[in-house]
């Protein structure tokens, strides 16, 4: 776990890729991988900064940005079957917005977070 105010270590999208690859050798982990692969293909990707975390994807957007700042982590929780989404504003944030939603959803509802919650991208 990165210390708040620390550095994120962020990583091309291929290392982010074959990460999640390779933690969804456990089945449960798949739907995470899924949605690295999707958004490491997307019209976002070039826009975001991943950091791989054990099986905690964090989104900045800038290369290694500063941990808690602006930044969107990314849960998958196996025995609930569902995404945890979580905008971390500030260093040591205690409460940060979340949104879960079931595990089909994920790409829809991080789509909507992007354009409506967080504004990082906008049609047009």
């Amino acid at each position: 776990m990165t210390e708040p105010g620390a550095r994120r270590h962020t990583v091309g999208w291929p290392e982010a890729v074959a990460h999640f690859e390779a933690l969804a050798r456990d089945p449960v982990f798949e739907p995470l991988a899924a949605l690295v692969a999707s958004l490491a293909s997307s019209r976002y990707a070039a826009s975001l900064h991943p950091c791989a975390e054990d099986e905690l994807l964090v989104l900045g957007r800038r290369p290694q940005f500063e941990a808690g700042r602006d930044e969107l982590q990314v849960r998958f929780e196996p025995q609930h079957q569902q995404f945890v989404f979580a905008h971390v504003q500030r260093p040591g944030e205690a409460e940060p917005w979340s949104r879960a939603c079931d595990a089909g959803e994920g790409r829809a509802v991080l789509e909507r977070l992007f354009h409506r919650r967080l504004h990082w991208f906008h049609e047009g």
